[in-house]
């Protein structure tokens, strides 16, 4: 089993913090199963338990940072998403940041 050793999102932005644990998570989908990809659901969940979830703006904020996933809008049947070539990239920036 792969587990995260981060503790510390390194920001104080919800919006930042939600994206930043959708990245994670599919980066740990990636090290398991070989797909970028993450469950909306698992997203939601982590952003409750680190206290960064507004549901009021959680679709909109997949739908702002919409080049680093694989779709041109997030809708509320979406279940998972997959990162694209720029959020493989930004998950790089992100990694490098939190060691």
């Amino acid at each position: 089993a792969i587990l995260p050793l981060y503790e510390d999102l390194k920001t104080t932005r919800m919006s930042e913090a939600q994206i930043r644990i959708a990245l994670l998570q599919a980066l740990h989908s990636a090290l398991g199963v070989g797909e970028f990809q993450a469950e909306v659901e698992a997203i939601r969940t982590e952003c409750r338990d680190r206290k960064t979830y507004d549901s009021a703006n959680f679709a909109a904020n997949f739908t702002n940072n919409r080049s680093l996933f694989d779709f041109d809008k997030y809708t509320k049947g979406t279940t998972s998403v997959r990162l694209s070539e720029d959020g493989k990239k930004e998950l790089a920036q992100l990694v490098k940041e939190l060691q």
